[in-house]
């Protein structure tokens, strides 16, 4: 959540967005000029991405995703049912994965920086949509 905030200060969003998760809809000739400013090769392109994905276009619509969360209990079934619940979740909160976790955190970092640093330059209007329940599509019926 710090490096989504610091993120949106960078760039004058006014509010903290889920940037980092890598789950943009983009049309095919954003996602061309995207891989076309992509440089980055590890952990860096989290950060890389979500700068060059913001300055695609005027104006970026932004949908804020439930279930994409980190490291949760239900994305890790069989390692929760090994160690049990509480084990599992001090696993989480060791030196080293903290440790793990300020590394990613920094090279997020760097990433949305260093292709800050690359022009055009935008500052994007973000536009929120309203989230929608998800509903199965219904069948289409033939008629004869």
């Amino acid at each position: 959540m710090l490096v989504n905030r610091l993120m949106a200060v960078r760039v004058a969003l006014g509010r903290p967005l889920d940037l980092l998760v890598p789950s943009f809809v983009l049309e095919r000739d954003a996602a061309a000029r995207l891989l076309a400013r992509s440089r980055a090769r590890n952990a860096t392109v989290y950060g890389e991405w979500a700068a060059l994905v913001l300055g695609l276009a005027p104006e970026v619509a932004y949908l804020e995703c439930r279930g994409l969360d980190w490291e949760t209990p239900d994305r890790h079934r069989r390692a929760v049912r090994r160690l049990g619940l509480p084990a599992w979740r001090r696993r989480q909160e060791t030196p080293a994965e903290w440790a793990r976790r300020i590394a990613m955190a920094a090279d997020f970092l760097a990433g949305f920086e260093h292709a800050l640093g690359r022009p055009p330059i935008t500052r994007p209007a973000v536009r929120s949509l309203a989230p929608r329940a998800w509903r199965p599509l219904a069948p289409r019926c033939v008629r004869r």
